[in-house]
């Protein structure tokens, strides 16, 4: 049984990674970086091991590891208040998606829609702290707009591998899902446009990403309605060269 200590939902790692590099890049990076670099993979790692404990029925071998990165994250985000108290500004939204998430994890719900918008919107509000570390010492500044407008690109896209995946693969039978994927991937473009339209900064071929991630949206989605069979290692690597995409155009 895993008892909790490393984290086997291995599409999350791109959610933990590319925002905070994304921020770090925008922002430039300053020694707290490394505070919430080690406050945001401790609550992963605890969040993981709160939903084995859950999901075993309060199984106690899941206990361990929840402590530990329980503890981490507090001293780790303890040390971050203090070298950029601005942060505390995030702390109730934060704090409200972490009730959301241990609310759906303790209904064994961890994998439904709402929890993966939920950790979605969780990651994508990790760059604009990260951005805000690297250009403010003790004050929180107005971050530049097209700041703004990436934290909305990273969610859009994000959200977007949530109805993706569960098109494909947990809800693959669902015609609606398919449909909802789509749109939303439809969606993501019209948003890209009007990112670039606003901002010189955010470079035009974000835009071109997301119609290959519509592109791949529609066409995954057909292929699995025609009864294709599609390899959960494929699915991963195509998640990966998206991620990688996403992370380049947003440079």
């Amino acid at each position: 049984m895993n008892k909790g200590w490393l984290p086997n939902y291995h599409g999350g790692w791109a959610m933990l990674a590319l925002p905070p590099a994304l921020g770090i890049r925008h922002g430039g990076f300053a020694l707290a970086h490394l505070a919430l670099l080690s406050a945001w993979l401790a609550a992963y790692f605890s969040f993981f091991a709160a939903t084995l404990y859950f999901r075993h029925h309060f199984a106690r071998q899941n206990l361990p590891a929840f402590i530990t990165y329980a503890a981490i994250t507090l001293a780790a985000s303890a040390v971050l208040i203090a070298l950029r108290p601005f942060v505390l500004y995030y702390s109730p939204l934060f704090l409200l998606l972490a009730l959301i998430a241990l609310h759906e994890a303790r209904l064994h719900r961890e994998r439904s829609l709402l929890s993966g918008i939920n950790s979605v919107l969780f990651a994508a509000m990790i760059f604009p702290v990260a951005c805000q570390i690297g250009i403010s010492d003790n004050a929180s500044p107005l971050l530049p707009q097209y700041c703004y407008w990436i934290t909305l690109l990273i969610f859009m896209y994000f959200a977007g591998t949530v109805w993706y995946v569960k098109s494909i693969i947990r809800e693959k039978k669902s015609i609606q899902y398919a449909y909802y994927s789509t749109a939303w991937h439809m969606l993501a473009v019209i948003v890209a446009v009007a990112a670039c339209w606003h901002n010189p900064q955010i470079r035009k071929i974000h835009i071109l990403v997301c119609i290959l991630l519509l592109l791949r949206a529609f066409f995954m989605a057909r292929l699995v309605r025609q009864a294709k069979k599609i390899s959960i290692k494929f699915v991963g690597v195509l998640e990966i060269a998206g991620s990688l995409l996403v992370f380049i155009s947003l440079l």
